[in-house]
């Protein structure tokens, strides 16, 4: 019995560790949904393969689609700032109550006077001798009057004549201008190129937010396989050492044992129930976490893909090559040092005494009588005009602004040109960090390979004694226990491997060269 207890202390150690491994993956998606949703007779699952997961989460992610609106957004600011080479063309509009309009001028009836004519009476006047008064002319042979004159007065004017007329109490104004950039000292230029490399920062963002929903998918799926694997093993251990903890207080009652031993074995029950537990809710969150990348409701999909079996060779310089490569915060880095020179080439053409110049064509129109209100409106009190021309603008004085933003933007490119340096740093110490880390757990694999091997053959030969009669049920307990234990073990190093190149692939931005 001593020894049963032993081998159970020896597997619960060999436990130990594949379990803090199972608690650590779960544990990476645990915060983002719980529980599981068995799924109903009438649906299978669907068979969800590490790729098919992958492809779903190109989709499905948030962060995925997110970025794609921000590089959307950008490159709608491209024809923004791309507009700004074509002329502009602007209208406005304007109109008025005036309170006290001008008044016109008019001229009074008889207010220059009066003039008085002398008149023949007419040929066919009142009177009835009129007709004498008018004579033959031999020379010209035109009749003429030759009677009195009758005197005709008339005011001036007789009626009257108005001159200017009062204006109206309404005022109306507009005016459409085009105007076209001629000079502008390279700021319209730095304007573009500011926006194209705000859509590559987009793009590579993007790049990097597909990297991260992958490597969510990958952490999330070996999780789920890892605590799938792990409750059916710590399933066969929790039934081994309930047996053993019955045995231990069999033989307590029998008097062949003492209460220490008891003791421990019921506490190691209790251990593996807590294991258990973990390794059940940790399956679940980890399934949660890869439905909601996936977009797939719980319980509809069940894992086809299993954990990595065997360490690959590694080359660490094409490793490091494909990562500067498809580094999206390496070129991030990269685009911010260009987008910190072209701010300084834009904070220089704002500079003062730089005159920006642009021509100008401007229609503008004028008038008293409400638009469109009659036949004539436009011949009564409006008038047009066209004026072409240029015009430049010009900042004097601005008490070292400009001078202080330049200095400000050489400031952001030496920062950025340090960004450069530094994000290659770190991706290279990454890489180095990531590689260590993977040939460990190839090197870990093997050994746990070698392990699992062992104590399986060890189990068999308990069994062999067993049915031999050569061994005790307590002792091929204690065997079992431990080539469980190196099963779990086995799968943690599996875990491990899987989970070292994910991060590889991650940092060479897909399949490992």
């Amino acid at each position: 019995m001593k020894r049963c207890a032993r081998l159970l202390a020896l597997a619960t150690f060999l436990l130990a560790g594949a379990a803090l491994a199972a608690q650590e993956g779960s544990g990476a998606t645990g915060g983002q949904a719980s529980g599981g949703t068995a799924p109903t007779a009438a649906t299978a699952p669907t068979a969800l393969s590490m790729e098919e997961a992958l492809r779903r989460a190109e989709t499905a992610s948030v962060s995925v689609r997110a970025a794609e609106s921000l590089v959307e957004a950008a490159q709608k600011r491209i024809w923004a700032a791309a507009s700004t080479f074509f002329p502009t063309i602007g209208a406005t509009a304007s109109g008025a109550w005036l309170a006290n309009p001008p008044a016109g001028v008019t001229v009074g009836a008889g207010s220059l006077g009066q003039s008085t004519a002398f008149v023949g009476y007419p040929e066919t006047s009142f009177y009835a001798n009129a007709q004498h008064y008018y004579k033959l002319n031999p020379t010209t042979g035109q009749m003429e009057y030759s009677g009195p004159l009758l005197p005709v007065t008339a005011s001036l004017p007789s009626s009257p004549i108005t001159i200017v007329p009062d204006a109206k109490d309404s005022y109306f104004k507009g005016s459409l201008t085009l105007t076209q950039p001629i000079l502008a000292w390279g700021k319209i230029n730095a304007g573009l190129e500011l926006a194209k490399l705000e859509e590559r920062i987009a793009a590579l963002g993007l790049s990097g937010s597909r990297l991260d929903a992958e490597r969510e998918v990958r952490r999330s799926y070996d999780a789920a396989l890892l605590a799938r694997e792990s409750v059916a093993i710590i399933k066969e251990l929790l039934v081994l050492a309930s047996r053993g903890a019955r045995d231990a207080g069999d033989a307590l009652a029998a008097g062949t044992t003492t209460k220490v031993a008891v003791l421990q074995a019921e506490s190691q029950v209790a251990d593996l129930e807590a294991r258990l537990v973990d390794a059940e809710e940790g399956e679940r969150s980890a399934m949660a976490g890869l439905a909601i990348v996936t977009g797939m409701g719980e319980g509809t999909f069940a894992l086809s893909s299993d954990l990595q079996k065997s360490a690959p060779t590694l080359d660490e310089a094409k490793i490091l090559d494909a990562a500067l490569a498809s580094s999206s915060d390496r070129g991030q880095a990269r685009a911010r040092l260009s987008e910190a020179a072209r701010k300084l080439d834009l904070e220089r053409g704002s500079a003062i005494l730089l005159p920006d110049l642009a021509a100008f064509a401007s229609l503008d129109a004028t008038g008293q009588t409400v638009p469109f209100s009659s036949s004539g409106w436009m011949d009564s009190t409006w008038s047009w005009d066209l004026s072409l021309g240029l015009q430049a603008q010009l900042k004097v004085f601005d008490g070292g602004a400009s001078f202080a933003r330049m200095a400000a933007a050489r400031a952001d490119l030496a920062a950025a040109r340090v960004g450069v340096e530094g994000s290659e740093d770190s991706l290279r110490m990454a890489v180095r960090d990531a590689v260590s880390v993977a040939r460990r757990a190839g090197a870990g694999l093997a050994s746990k390979e070698a392990r699992a091997a062992w104590a399986a053959e060890v189990l068999r030969t308990a069994r062999v004694s067993l049915d031999a009669g050569m061994m005790g049920r307590p002792d091929y307990d204690g065997a079992a226990m431990v080539e469980a234990g190196a099963r779990l073990d086995l799968l943690s190093a599996r875990y491990a491997l899987s989970e070292a190149l994910a991060d590889l692939e991650r940092l060479a931005g897909g399949s490992l060269p």
